[in-house]
């Protein structure tokens, strides 16, 4: 699996966090989603990102009660650079057909 899904630029993880206090491996809870924002990690309601396609863009899925489920996004960044009139992405989000 994971060398066809490599022909892709794909691979596989384990939607995961780690309990605050022991730093021990723990699966990713149902109702939350990793979120990679400014170069930082947290965890948030999946229901609060999942919301807001525009804003996030989905990177990591799971299979839930028969159907994908994201597990982690990525928040899309608009930066304005001094003197420029456009704003720059760093992040950018596919076009969808």
């Amino acid at each position: 699996m994971l060398r066809r899904l490599s022909e892709y630029k794909l691979g596989i993880f384990m939607p995961h966090m780690h309990d605050e206090q022991t730093g021990e491996f723990q699966p990713l809870p149902d109702e939350v989603m990793q979120v990679e924002s400014g170069l930082q990690v947290s965890f948030q309601p999946t229901e609060e990102i999942a919301d807001q396609p525009d804003r996030f863009l989905p990177v990591g899925w799971f299979w839930r009660a028969g159907a994908s489920t994201p597990v982690a996004g990525c928040e899309m960044v608009w930066e304005e650079r001094p003197g420029d009139t456009e704003r720059y992405v760093k992040h950018k989000m596919p076009e969808r057909n």
